[in-house]
């Protein structure tokens, strides 16, 4: 291990440990119904969204929101590893799942999707998180927000826990709700598992898309998407 990843790691550890510090004391002072019944951490299903040929949406920049996903998504691995959460991921480098055999981008798309929903039907007693950003036409709008599968009630108590998280620890001027996913997100919409998508912020706002590029605010993100996990199965469940 060269110097330099050796003390990422150790920086990591010691932001892991102020983050369930953060999130011992946010579990004393949210107002969350609870009940007795305390479930570990299962399988995680880590997506870090788009990548090769498809780019997803571009930033202000130029910047394809794909990079932007990698980073955090495997940055969530590495923090779900400290905390005891063992994870899947649909990718690890610049790829995509596609058969590209086939003819047309339309055609490659569907058989991309298609591979990544098998694999969430592969593992029924996992759950599912998404990475994404997004992007809208007015560029001042900002801030995470967490989208879930309809599929599950679970689904929607996750997308709360996580999304209160990050306000609660990370962006307190936040106030988006969680929303259900619609048919245009495939995947959460015909998801038979606990599934959410996390569009870690707006990379059409230009300073956020520049907290998102660096690695640093991107491990923020992730313990607040860790924190949220394991606010939810392993102390508090919301009602």
């Amino acid at each position: 291990m060269n110097v330099h990843k050796k003390l990422f790691s150790i920086s990591l550890v010691l932001i892991a440990c102020f983050f369930l510090s953060l999130l011992y004391i946010t579990n004393q002072e949210n107002a969350f119904p609870t009940t007795t019944e305390v479930c570990g951490v299962p399988l995680l299903i880590i997506d870090a969204g788009h990548g090769g040929e498809d780019g997803g949406a571009i930033a202000i920049d130029g910047t394809y929101e794909k990079d932007i996903n990698l980073q955090i998504a495997l940055q969530l691995q590495e923090i779900c590893s400290l905390f005891g959460m063992d994870s899947i991921m649909i990718r690890t480098t610049d790829t995509d799942l596609a058969d590209h055999t086939l003819p047309t981008i339309r055609k490659r798309k569907i058989s991309d999707i298609n591979a990544r929903m098998e694999i969430l039907n592969s593992n029924p007693h996992a759950v599912y998180v998404g990475i994404h950003q997004n992007h809208y036409k007015d560029a001042r709008i900002c801030g995470l927000q967490v989208f879930y599968s309809n599929g599950t009630d679970i689904s929607r108590q996750i997308a709360d826990s996580v999304q209160v998280y990050t306000s609660s620890s990370l962006q307190p001027d936040n106030t988006r709700k969680t929303k259900a996913a619609g048919e245009d997100i495939y995947l959460l919409h015909h998801a038979k598992l606990p599934a959410i998508m996390v569009e870690c912020g707006f990379i059409s706002n230009e300073e956020e898309c520049r907290l998102l590029k660096e690695p640093a605010y991107g491990t923020k993100i992730s313990l607040c998407i860790a924190g949220g996990l394991m606010n939810y199965y392993t102390t508090e469940r919301i009602a």
